[in-house]
This record gives C-alpha cells, sequence and structure tokens, in this order.
C-alpha cells in the first residue's frame, strides 16, 4: 500500500539507456498496519459508517479528472472525514497512538495519515468493500503481506510479466522510483516485485 501519492504528483523524467543491473531495493508494505495477534477477532465499530464515506469518495471521484483543483479539493474532504472516523474507532487505536511496527527490515510508525491514504488509494483502485474487508481481514491476521520490490536497469517490458514463484517484472514501480532523486532521470527502467506474508 503503499504510500499515496497524490498530495506530490510525480514529475515527468526524460528516458535514458542505462547498463543492465540492479540499481535500487526497497521494502514496501502493501498495507500501512500491524497484525494483530489478539482474541477474539477485531471487528470494526464504526464499519458502516467507514463504508458510507469511502462509498461518497467513489461516487464524487467517477468521471472527475484526477488533477487539479477540483480533485484535490476531493481528496482533502474525504481525508477529513476518514480521519474522524479512523481516531474515533476503538480497532484502529495503533494508529492514533503511532506505535511502531517491526517488518523484517527495520520499524516504522504508524499514523492516521498512512491508513487514511491507503483507505482513499484502495477504495479508488478496487472499491470499498473490498478495501473494508481487506482491513478487517488484515486486523484479524497475524502476518501481513509485505512487496519486495527490485529496481533493474537495462531490461525495458511494456506490460508486467510473470517470471516465476510470485515474481513479476514491472515497466515501472512506485516503490523503487521512490527512493531515486526526483531532479535526476530514473536509474531503473523496470522492477522485480515478490510479495510474501511477514512475519
Amino acid at each position: 500500500m503503499p504510500q499515496c501519492s497524490w498530495f506530490s504528483p510525480a514529475k515527468e523524467r526524460p528516458a535514458r539507456q542505462l547498463e543492465p543491473g540492479v540499481s535500487r531495493l526497497s521494502f514496501v508494505h502493501t498495507m500501512p498496519m500491524s497484525p494483530r495477534n489478539s482474541q477474539p477477532p477485531v471487528s470494526l465499530a464504526r464499519r458502516d459508517e467507514l463504508a458510507r464515506a469511502l462509498r461518497s469518495l467513489v461516487d464524487h471521484a467517477n468521471g472527475k479528472p484526477r488533477t487539479g483543483g477540483p480533485w484535490w479539493s476531493l481528496l482533502k474532504d474525504a481525508e477529513s472525514t476518514l480521519t474522524a472516523i479512523v481516531n474515533d474507532e476503538v480497532a484502529l487505536e495503533d494508529f492514533c497512538s503511532e506505535r511502531m511496527r517491526g517488518d523484517g527490515s527495520g520499524f516504522s510508525r504508524l499514523s492516521t495519515t498512512a491508513l487514511v491514504n491507503w483507505l482513499m488509494d484502495r477504495t479508488l483502485d478496487v472499491g470499498p468493500d473490498t478495501t473494508i474487508s481487506d482491513l478487517e481481514q488484515y486486523l484479524n491476521s497475524r502476518t501481513f503481506p509485505t512487496r519486495f520490490s527490485i529496481g533493474v536497469r537495462g531490461v525495458t517490458v511494456t506490460a508486467p510479466i510473470q517470471m516465476a514463484d510470485g515474481i513479476d517484472l514491472l515497466p515501472h514501480s512506485d516503490d523503487v522510483a521512490s527512493f531515486e532523486p526526483s531532479d535526476n532521470p530514473p536509474t531503473s527502467t523496470a522492477a522485480l516485485t515478490l510479495v510474501v506474508q511477514f512475519p
């Protein structure tokens, strides 16, 4: 899940010929949260309110160009509404208290902002019902999906290619691009990715 790039649009960068080789390695979580090991199952007390807010986002986003003032205004309004819901949801207290999460390669801080950005991003990608289901499944899981991405150069593809054992070769990876300086041409021309369950 990626970090939401709505509030810092990526710049267009010119293509550049590079020699083959690995250029970047990143470990990026597909969801910005830690699993709960508690029993009984965790449920969202404000599930219906969250679902309404996410459906409203989708309804207002349909047909709207994803650029310019009206788009940013829509996202800011959705962010405000979702932040209020998340801050008042007991099942999401780890985000409100900004607890630390170990991910195998270091630690990161959970935050309401990261969760709200993930909720908006995921909803616009797969819809509100799947987003809420993913959130509830994740809150009740003992593991969480982690995406490993390796930037490569000298290899160019126009569409994702499934290599083997869950490894995909992508034409571009936001994960890898986030490690590259924004004022230089990209050093990666493609990315290898693998999603595994952690821990």
